[in-house]
């Protein structure tokens, strides 16, 4: 079920350049490239954040092997020269449900450490919508609530 979701004042809805979907952003999100599947954007916290739809179906929010299948992916998706530590995985159940992943990568070069956060949402039986937050420290619970907010709010467009 889509959930319901209550748009606060001020915040501006972006709509996919396909026509694919839209998605409501808080004041201060600035959008730095857009695809045909994808957009990503600087949220005002400072974090960078990504929304892609993705052809493949999410699997049951809450299932180990969907969970577990979605770390294998998010791994084998990192550089095999990063040092990558995963911090935890599960289950969000508000504002919206996703299996999600958390890991910190400190990159091979610069030896600097970054902060991720991936969602997976089911969105129909085939497609799920893709997060990825990234950025020096780990998002605070209300910045992931805001996060969560700007999920639920995505719109697969007919």
């Amino acid at each position: 079920p889509t959930p319901v979701v209550v748009v606060p004042a001020g915040w501006i809805t972006y709509t996919n350049p396909t026509g694919l979907f839209t998605v409501h952003l808080p004041p201060g999100a600035k959008i730095t490239d857009e695809s045909a599947s994808t957009v990503s954007m600087r949220l005002a916290n400072g974090s960078g954040a990504m929304i892609l739809i993705v052809a493949a179906p999410a699997g049951q929010v809450g299932d180990e092997g969907a969970i577990n299948n979605f770390v294998k992916e998010i791994l084998d998706g990192q550089s095999s020269l990063d040092s990558v530590q995963m911090i935890a995985k599960g289950a969000w159940t508000d504002p919206v449900q996703a299996n999600y992943v958390e890991l910190v990568v400190t990159d091979y070069v610069y030896k600097t450490a970054h902060y991720q956060l991936y969602l997976s949402v089911p969105a129909t039986a085939t497609t799920r919508i893709q997060v990825l937050a990234i950025r020096i420290s780990k998002l605070t619970d209300q910045e992931k609530n805001e996060l969560g907010r700007i999920i639920a709010s995505v719109r697969l467009t007919e």
